[in-house]
């Protein structure tokens, strides 16, 4: 069956214990991105997801709801975040 393509250029993942790790091969996005979006940053924390778009403009979806940046042709890097403490 055909899969789409995923269309990002870009993950960068921040993590406060291990700095940043910064992808950029297709099928390694994807699994990273996936795997996140599952897991968060542990102890049920929801990853936060800033995706900016060609046009410039950024727009930001935690955990499962950060699916949709995937498949999203307007999406060109995604960097991943802890949520600040008490927000």
């Amino acid at each position: 069956m055909f899969k789409e393509k995923c269309h990002i250029k870009k993950l960068v993942v921040t993590h406060p214990d291990h700095g940043h790790l910064e992808l950029v091969v297709d099928n390694e996005i994807e699994t990273e991105f996936k795997k996140i979006m599952k897991e968060g940053y542990g102890n049920k924390v929801p990853a936060v997801f800033h995706a900016e778009k060609k046009d410039g403009s950024v727009e930001v979806a935690k955990g499962k709801d950060a699916g949709k940046f995937l498949r999203d042709p307007d999406v060109q890097e995604v960097t991943v975040i802890a949520p600040l403490a008490g927000g």
